[in-house]
């Protein structure tokens, strides 16, 4: 992955944990939220198997394939068993027997049959897509089965010789980051935007999860900076508690400011240290806390504050 990519990918966990964490004040705004937190997940974890295969040993056509059969063959399953499941309550035999496929029955498809089915299916899912939205099937859902039967399409076209290992890796890749940027654009940042004057600190928290870090390197050493709105605090990062980590805190802006670790995410319990303008401070992960897997930032004035951390690892 290149090194913008992989912010990207630390953004997008630390925006998965924020959802996770507060699913349930933000479906109280915007009861949709369960579902594209669904969608989110499984596009992080499809992504996540992406990047794996990439960076493994086995590489080439056989291993490109493989992956995208593997997208297409859970898109359609998911997307079978729900036309099966209206079909059965609703008496419709027919449409029944049309996806009566088992899990085995799909994987032992050949490439082209993998292929026609899929298109089936989409067919299928169409002409029924208002029975099967009670069954968690979104129309995004009917869509992405149509984009990856499309990708497995290409994939089993391109001869073994001409194919660009590397290059349609980053492709698989840049595609499902794609997907993921839609959702948090289109919908997340959206249904957060509704909160923004009810809930001040779930925003802003909200907006530090979304915000990409500087912190890839050929060393181990971590940079983050940000701002941080007046009487607010943010989460700089989640990461696991180590007692030998140093930090170095700075103070970029006008308003003091409070930074320690959190047990919770949200608030500060810990022996935190206290910067004004100016002030450059340096701490062990030990002298701050015993524990806390999150590294928050507090405002303490009346304007808007600006920070920058470095960590050793």
């Amino acid at each position: 992955m290149k090194g913008k990519d992989e912010d990207k990918l630390s953004m997008y966990e630390k925006t998965g944990l924020f959802v996770k964490d507060h699913i349930d004040e933000i479906s109280a705004v915007v009861k949709r939220a369960v579902i594209e937190k669904a969608n989110f997940e499984e596009a992080l974890n499809e992504l996540m198997y992406i990047i794996a295969n990439a960076g493994g040993q086995t590489t080439g056509y056989t291993q490109i394939k493989e992956n995208a059969r593997f997208l297409l063959e859970r898109s359609m399953l998911k997307i079978m068993r729900a036309l099966k499941a209206f079909a059965i309550d609703e008496n419709l035999f027919d449409l029944k027997a049309k996806n009566d496929y088992s899990r085995t029955d799909v994987e032992r498809l050949r490439d082209s049959d993998l292929f026609t089915t899929a298109l089936r299916i989409y067919g299928l899912a169409n002409d029924n897509e208002a029975g099967i939205a009670n069954y968690s099937i979104t129309h995004d859902n009917i869509n992405k089965l149509q984009t990856y039967a499309k990708s497995f399409f290409e994939v089993i076209q391109l001869p073994k010789d001409k194919i660009g290992e590397r290059s349609s890796y980053n492709k698989l890749i840049e595609l499902k980051m794609a997907e993921i940027d839609t959702i948090l654009y289109d919908k997340f940042d959206n249904y957060l935007s509704l909160i923004e004057f009810d809930n001040v600190q779930l925003y802003a928290q909200y907006r530090s999860a979304r915000s990409i870090d500087n912190s890839r390197g050929t060393s181990s050493s971590k940079q983050y900076s940000g701002t941080v709105a007046a009487g607010l605090t943010v989460m700089v990062i989640q990461q696991d508690y180590d007692q030998d980590r140093s930090y170095t805190f700075f103070n970029k802006g006008n308003a003091d400011l409070q930074i320690g670790l959190s047990t919770d995410g949200v608030s500060i319990n810990s022996s935190s240290v206290t910067l004004q303008p100016g002030d450059e401070i340096s701490r062990d992960a030990s002298d701050l806390n015993s524990e806390g897997n999150y590294l928050l930032v507090q405002n303490m004035g009346s304007i808007d504050g600006k920070y920058e951390i470095k960590a050793d690892k």
